[in-house]
């Protein structure tokens, strides 16, 4: 009987031990490379400040010489959830930027509700500029920010500014995704 015990309790601590093993060996949730749960919006679901544009399947497209759209950031799962410590805001968007004379920038910013203080999270930009013109493209941020978001504190929008010149073929946003990356800070594909 006595053997029978310590065979039981060796085994069960054997077994214990294992799963501990293989428990501590799985990836922790939180390493993904990119927010699974990231904001999203399409291009014609903004909000016009500037301009004249024309909408097509979601796309905006600029209508006028110039203009702004604005899309409103709410608090989702993915934006809560800052992961590592070392986490980026990342900011992916699809836009057209024609050709040279042409030009879309994206800005993701915040107002500070206790006194409407406004401005740029440092590093969460895109401009079609640094990019080649063409047809629709898709670019995002690169190790953008580490600051994490306060929708307590704090109301958060995208403003996306199109320009464009006379006769030139419409600049246009298509859609934009904002969530976290923890992957290596490399060139932007």
């Amino acid at each position: 009987m006595k053997n029978l015990r310590t065979y039981s309790s060796r085994y069960a601590l054997s077994l214990f031990s294992g799963l501990v093993l293989t428990l501590t060996s799985i990836p922790a949730v939180q390493g993904a490379p990119t927010s699974t749960k990231p904001w999203t919006t399409i291009g014609s679901a903004g909000a016009e400040h500037l301009g004249t544009f024309t909408y097509q399947n979601g796309i905006a497209f600029l209508s006028s010489p110039s203009g702004i759209i604005r899309y409103n950031v709410v608090a989702v799962d993915g934006l809560m959830e800052t992961g590592p410590v070392l986490a980026h805001i990342r900011m992916a968007a699809r836009f057209r930027d024609p050709d040279a004379a042409s030009r879309v920038t994206l800005n993701l910013r915040r107002t500070r509700l206790s006194d409407g203080f406004t401005a740029n999270v440092p590093g969460v930009f895109l401009d079609s500029n640094n990019y080649p013109a063409g047809n629709f493209q898709t670019r995002n941020t690169v190790c953008a920010s580490t600051l994490a978001f306060d929708f307590v504190n704090y109301v958060y929008y995208v403003e996306v500014i199109l320009t464009r010149a006379a006769g030139a073929i419409a600049p246009a946003i298509e859609a934009i995704q904002i969530g976290w990356d923890d992957g290596p800070c490399l060139v932007a594909p």
